[in-house]
């Protein structure tokens, strides 16, 4: 199980990228890619309560320039993500990775750090194990909030709220995330 789920983040990512590389052929192969590592913390208590808090995990952001922006204009950019936060305790397993199309806008320089705030849509695959059966693995779309700082050129941080839709199973996994990230 835990194979195919690093074989699906593997593959979104590389999906992602490839799609982001520009036609020409001196195009510099990591601009606009950036790994990060992240804290998830769902807020419904008895899923925060089942992975302890919360649930550590890695991803990656790509900018792209072929999808529509819903906001044009110079300081707004687009990139797709995908991230993996998983925890597997005494009492089974915690799986929340959410796979999201991402709109920023960035504001001017301060200090050398530049903020950004913007909107993601996402689908996000959820499931739990557990000695009552856990949660069944299901994915939802959801609608978020980023707010951000560019620490420099390279170095970032990050916040995102996620709205998930509970029409399916009711079940409510809203999740804050954070981030630290580096840009290529």
């Amino acid at each position: 199980m835990m194979k195919s789920l690093w074989r699906s983040a593997v593959v979104a990512l590389v999906a992602a990228a490839a799609l982001g590389f520009s036609n020409t052929a001196n195009a510099d192969v990591t601009k606009g890619l950036s790994l990060r590592l992240g804290y998830g913390i769902p807020m419904n208590g008895n899923v925060r309560e089942y992975a302890k808090g919360g649930l550590p995990g890695i991803g990656a952001e790509y900018q792209v320039s072929f999808l529509p922006k819903l906001l044009n204009g110079e300081a707004w950019s687009t990139s797709i993500s995908a991230d993996l936060h998983y925890r597997q305790t005494k009492n089974g397993i915690v799986r929340y990775i959410p796979v999201s199309i991402n709109q920023v806008y960035t504001f001017e320089e301060r200090n050398g750090n530049t903020p950004y705030a913007g909107f993601s849509l996402s689908a996000i695959t959820f499931g739990s194990t557990d000695d009552d059966g856990g949660s069944p693995t299901v994915t939802k779309f959801a609608a978020g909030l980023i707010v951000g700082l560019n620490l420099g050129t390279k170095l970032y941080i990050e916040g995102r709220y996620d709205w998930v839709d509970q029409s399916v199973t009711g079940a409510n996994i809203d999740a804050v995330r954070t981030y630290l990230g580096y840009r290529f």
